[in-house]
C-alpha cells in the first residue's frame, strides 16, 4: 500500500490535510489539558489557603472572646457583642476586598490565542494569501 506522499492527486492532499488537523487538534487538546491543570493547582492552592486562614482566625476570634469574658465578667455581654460585631465588619471588609482584586489572566490565555492564529494561517491559505 502507498503512503499518503506517494498517493497521486486530490487524495494525498486530502489525507495530508486530515493528518495535520488531528495533529493541531492533538496539540491544542494537550494545550489545553496543561493550562487546566495549573488552574487546578492554583484553585486548590487557594482554596487550602483559605481554610487555613478561617480556622486560625475562627480560634484567634474564640480566645479573644473567652479572654474578654473572663478579665471582664461583668460586662461579658456588651463585651461578647463588641467582639461579634468587630468580626463580622473585619469579614465583611476581607470579603470587599477579595472581591476587588484584580482577577488572573483568563484560564485558556495560550489555547486561545493558538486557536486564533490557527484560524488566521487557515484564512489565509483559503485566499490564497501568504501566512502571516
Amino acid at each position: 500500500m502507498s503512503t499518503p506522499e506517494e498517493r497521486p492527486g486530490f487524495t494525498a492532499g486530502a489525507v495530508h490535510a486530515a493528518v495535520t488537523a488531528l495533529e493541531t487538534v492533538r496539540a491544542r487538546l494537550e494545550l489545553a489539558g496543561l493550562e487546566l491543570a495549573d488552574a487546578q493547582d492554583r484553585l486548590v492552592r487557594r482554596l487550602l489557603w483559605g481554610a487555613l486562614a478561617l480556622l486560625c482566625l475562627g480560634a484567634g476570634l474564640l480566645a479573644a472572646l473567652v479572654w474578654a469574658a473572663l478579665a471582664w465578667w461583668d460586662e461579658r455581654l456588651w463585651l461578647s457583642g463588641a467582639i461579634a460585631v468587630a468580626g463580622l465588619g473585619a469579614g465583611t471588609a476581607l470579603a470587599w476586598v477579595a472581591a476587588r482584586r484584580p482577577r488572573e489572566a483568563q484560564p485558556f490565555r495560550d489555547s486561545v490565542a493558538e486557536l486564533t492564529e490557527d484560524m488566521r494561517a487557515l484564512r489565509a491559505l483559503l485566499h490564497h494569501e501568504p501566512p502571516p
